[in-house]
């Protein structure tokens, strides 16, 4: 079980490193510049998406200091990694945390105007292991076009699937979201408190992580076909028009 967490600020430049605001969220608590650790309590990886401008970000809480603070590869890209490496994921290892104490980011960076630095941490309750099986690619559309989207927040919006579901529950095993503008997304599986997801993509023929595709990270959660997930967005910018997504998914009964 994984969760995505993230910090977002529209920011000018500085040589020295600044708190990034911690993103609202109503899965766990975020105070100013902190998102406290719940239950999911292991580091699986994190993203940062700045562009050109950001110079060098790490991640800090009291449990991180005991060792040394987690300082993040960082790459030019605006919205989205250009390559596999480009999000450093490691689900098989992960960092351990401690339970209800605040985890904060620091960044620096070149900008000579405000610009949105965004970075997104995946947090789960233990190492991930890969599934395979029968994966079948599902194609929905993201009703973004009603939704008000807003920079550096989570916007909810709904799923629809192209195809009627055969009914039965089903097993998401990754997915891709398609949106220039966009940083991250997350599901809202129904009953379930955990918030999994990825990052997006910015063009139909950009590749997503492969990581976060095909089983790589595990089982995301289940649905019945009657109660299908919803989706949050975090962006850099609103967004206004509905979206393209790729699920993948085991159907399990």
């Amino acid at each position: 079980m994984f969760t995505l967490v993230a910090w977002s600020k529209s920011q000018a430049g500085t040589t020295t490193y600044q708190n990034i605001a911690a993103v609202p969220d109503n899965h766990l608590t975020v105070k100013d510049n902190y998102v406290y650790i719940s239950a999911l309590n292991k580091l699986l990886g994190v993203y940062v998406a700045g562009g050109a401008e950001a110079m060098a970000a790490y991640l800090a809480s009291p449990s991180l200091r005991r060792l040394a603070y987690y300082d993040i590869a960082l790459i030019p890209a605006a919205n989205e990694p250009t390559a596999d490496e480009g999000i450093e994921l490691f689900p098989e290892n992960p960092l351990p945390l401690a339970s209800g104490e605040g985890l904060e980011v620091l960044l620096k960076s070149s900008a000579t105007a405000s610009v949105v630095m965004s970075v997104v941490a995946f947090l789960g309750d233990a190492a991930i292991v890969p599934v395979g099986g029968e994966i079948s690619t599902f194609l929905a559309t993201v009703g973004t076009a009603s939704a008000n989207t807003v920079a550096s927040k989570w916007s909810s919006a709904a799923i629809t699937f192209r195809q009627t579901l055969p009914v039965g529950r089903y097993q998401v095993v990754g997915a891709k979201l398609i949106t220039a503008d966009g940083v991250a997304f997350r599901f809202i599986p129904v009953g379930e408190s955990h918030r999994p997801g990825g990052i997006t993509s910015s063009l139909p023929g950009s590749k997503a992580p492969a990581i976060q595709r095909f089983g790589k990270m595990g089982v995301w959660f289940e649905f019945d076909s009657q109660t299908p997930p919803s989706i949050e967005i975090l962006s850099n910018a609103a967004i206004s028009a509905d979206l393209t997504m790729y699920i993948d998914m085991i159907k399990i009964s």
